[in-house]
């Protein structure tokens, strides 16, 4: 035991003591029967698993076994189904067909015998009472007229079912501009006033639109156009608007340029006649008589008035009256009647008229299809365009007449109307945008225009209004006020030049457009054209003052009238400084 402890590499006594304890035997017995045990658990256990996957695997061969036996019967029916299917479809296809031939023998069948239809088209809308059933039968006879003009073209049948389908699409037409002719009425001037007040909110236009046209009228027009449109290719529902329209336009214009002529101190047979012609052509045309009631006239006391006016002066005021055949209407505006009064019509007429023409095209917007909308606002306005510009060129031509008669009062005249045009040329342009005629280049040819005529004006008044332009008159005192008071010339001048200094904007930018390099070198172009027109124009009056005076013989009346003349011209210019 002793060489057994010492040999090399065994436990020595401090190493056995250090390590593990040492068991019982009854310890290792009890722990070797815990193991077993354990094991044969383990044992059960792995069984039981082994069992169950024995099992599952039985049960995934039934399972597939099935699948193979299903996917074989169902591969059987389909074999079996898929005939039947192709055999339902192609019925399916058989029977519509069936139906397509039965349903178009049965219209053919119903082409042949159009009596129902007929009756119902003769008698009218109003006898048939619905719409929507009339325009069936009517679209019904359309449909016999194509088909017999494709196969029987020469055949009684084509014919007649043109002859029905041509009066249902005729009464469908004059319906939709019965209803149009109905409500169409000339503005009122309570509408075109309040139209013309930019101080309303823009609701206004779309409230004198509903006035215009009753939502049920409009609904039925809409109707029926579209219909004529689409089915039956007619326009004459647009065509029949556009000419109502462009007729309610003209005379509800009207008022604002009377159509003035001189009448004789003595009454003569030739008059009377004119008269009676122009009552005749009146009564011709339904619509112009609808024009004439108390709501389209100007009934107020104030057109009353005017009236009595214009014919104190020696003119009298003809009712109007509308001729859709001319193309270029001749101005109404005479000479006898005073040029104020040619000026505010014309401006009024202007005003007036590029507001009724948005209600106008907010109707259109609303009754109309999108394709005949453009088209038909451009026809409309077409008369009433016209109508703008000769008058335009009458009132031109009186200034420029007043204009040779040195009355240079009358530039104020073309001024406003260049004003007018002027602020509104842009309303104009975007009213018109896209139209196929381009009436906004015609609008802005006409700004142009006036502006033209005013600068020619204001040259004129300078050359020759505001200077002695012949020795004869500067020699001559006849006109030559005998205390020594302020010239008329002076007095009128500065009145001009008052009245124009409401203009000033508009007379810079005229003078920087026609005189563009006499203002390039000022901050204020526009200012500075206006301040070196009116020194020009005090300098020719200065001028004419110097030598008016020197008509006079005494040297006191020549320094009393350069006295009065500069004082009133000093006052003149304080007062406008102020103001």
């Amino acid at each position: 035991m002793l060489q057994a402890a010492s040999m090399p590499g065994s436990l020595d006594e401090d190493d056995v003591t250090s390590s593990t304890p040492i068991r019982s035997p009854h310890e290792l017995a009890t722990r070797k029967r815990a193991i077993e045990a354990q094991l044969e658990v383990d044992r059960q256990n792995l069984q039981a698993i082994k069992d169950s996957l024995a099992k599952g695997n039985a049960l995934s061969d039934n399972m597939i076994t099935c699948l193979n036996s299903f996917e074989g019967r169902l591969s059987r029916l389909q074999t079996a189904v898929l005939p039947i299917y192709e055999n339902t479809i192609a019925m399916t296809k058989k029977q519509e067909n069936v139906q397509a031939v039965l349903k178009t023998i049965a219209d053919v069948v119903n082409f042949f015998d159009l009596s129902d239809s007929a009756k119902a088209i003769k008698n009218g809308v109003h006898q048939f009472g619905d719409l929507d059933a009339y325009m069936a039968h009517v679209e019904h006879t359309i449909a016999a007229r194509d088909f017999f003009k494709a196969e029987k073209p020469d055949g009684l049948e084509h014919c007649n079912a043109a002859d029905i389908s041509s009066i249902g699409v005729e009464k469908l037409s004059e319906l939709c501009k019965n209803r149009c002719r109905t409500v169409s009425k000339p503005y009122t001037d309570e509408a075109m006033a309040t139209l013309r007040d930019t101080s309303l909110p823009e609701t206004r236009v779309d409230d004198t639109a509903g006035a215009q046209f009753p939502e049920d009228v409009k609904t039925v027009m809409t109707k029926i156009i579209k219909w004529l449109h689409q089915r039956a290719a007619d326009d004459s529902g647009v065509v029949g608007y556009s000419k109502i329209r462009s007729t309610v336009l003209e005379c509800s214009l009207a008022s604002y340029r009377p159509r003035v002529t001189a009448v004789p101190s003595a009454t003569s047979s030739t008059t009377k006649s004119t008269r009676v012609k122009n009552s005749e052509k009146g009564s011709k045309n339904k619509f112009l008589k609808v024009s004439g009631n108390k709501e389209s006239s100007r009934s107020s006391s104030a057109k009353g008035a005017e009236e009595d006016a214009l014919s104190a002066d020696g003119v009298s005021v003809h009712s109007m009256s509308v001729d859709m055949t001319r193309k270029r209407p001749v101005s109404s505006l005479n000479v006898q009647m005073p040029l104020e009064d040619i000026v505010a019509y014309y401006c009024l007429f202007c005003q007036t008229f590029v507001q009724i023409l948005r209600v106008e095209k907010t109707l259109i917007r609303d009754i109309l299809p999108e394709a005949q909308q453009k088209i038909t606002f451009d026809k409309l306005l077409t008369l009433s365009m016209d109508l703008l510009v000769t008058d335009g060129e009458s009132v031109a031509s009186h200034v420029k007449a007043a204009l040779s008669e040195h009355k240079f009062m009358a530039l104020i005249g073309i001024m406003r109307c260049a004003k007018l045009f002027f602020d509104t040329s842009p309303q104009f342009v975007a009213l018109f945008k896209g139209l196929p005629s381009d009436p906004a280049a015609r609008i802005v040819s006409l700004r142009n225009f006036f502006q033209t005529k005013m600068y020619e004006g204001l040259q004129e008044m300078l050359e020759h209004g505001m200077s002695v332009a012949t020795e004869k008159q500067t020699s001559s005192a006849a006109n030559l006020p005998s205390d020594g008071t302020v010239h008329e010339v002076t007095s009128s001048t500065m009145q001009i030049l008052q009245k124009m200094c409401e203009y000033q904007d508009l007379l810079g930018h005229v003078l920087v457009k026609f005189e563009p390099n006499q203002h390039t070198d000022s901050i204020s172009p526009v200012l500075r054209a206006c301040g070196h027109f009116f020194m020009r124009a005090m300098r020719a009056v200065n001028g004419t003052v110097e030598l008016k005076g020197r008509c006079y013989e005494a040297d006191t009346l020549q320094a009393i009238f350069k006295l009065n003349n500069y004082t009133y011209m000093r006052k003149h210019c304080e007062t406008e400084v102020t103001q």
